[in-house]
């Protein structure tokens, strides 16, 4: 064989492992296509009545996941608060039925979201009105 014909079939070879080896072989994690959410109020000073909203817009549910699993961390400084929790929404993010994140946030107390076991997250204001008009209210309380 020419030397020339090597070189080809060694690059052809070289691109082929290469392009291969560039395939990302991770599975994509599941994004959610329906959140489910509930209110109770357990002070009476801080009643509102029982809320449920089932939300199937898979875009406006992702765009919410994805919010909440970037907010930053909050530290146990910022778990400490004056109100106890008074208003709570209970949330879950499903794939058609599994439930693939669910989580409580204090409306009124401190804003605080436990996403995982041990994993603390801080809720900001564009965060809490994102929640707000995606379950379709205008404020929490």
């Amino acid at each position: 064989m020419m030397k020339w014909q090597k070189c080809i079939l060694l690059l052809t070879i070289l691109l082929l492992v290469t392009g291969y080896s560039t395939i990302d072989t991770k599975a994509a994690a599941p994004a959610p296509t329906i959140l489910e959410v509930t209110r109770s109020s357990t002070i009476p000073q801080h009643y509102l009545p029982p809320f449920s909203r089932t939300i199937t817009n898979a875009s406006a549910v992702q765009k919410l996941y994805t919010a909440a699993q970037n907010l930053p961390k909050a530290g146990v400084h910022n778990w400490m608060c004056p109100i106890g929790s008074t208003v709570i929404y209970h949330v879950q993010f499903l794939v058609g039925k599994t439930v693939l994140q669910q989580w409580n946030m204090d409306a009124i107390g401190c804003y605080a979201i436990v996403l995982h076991k041990g994993d603390l997250r801080q809720p900001n204001p564009a965060f809490v009105s994102l929640f707000a008009r995606t379950i379709g209210l205008t404020k929490l309380y």
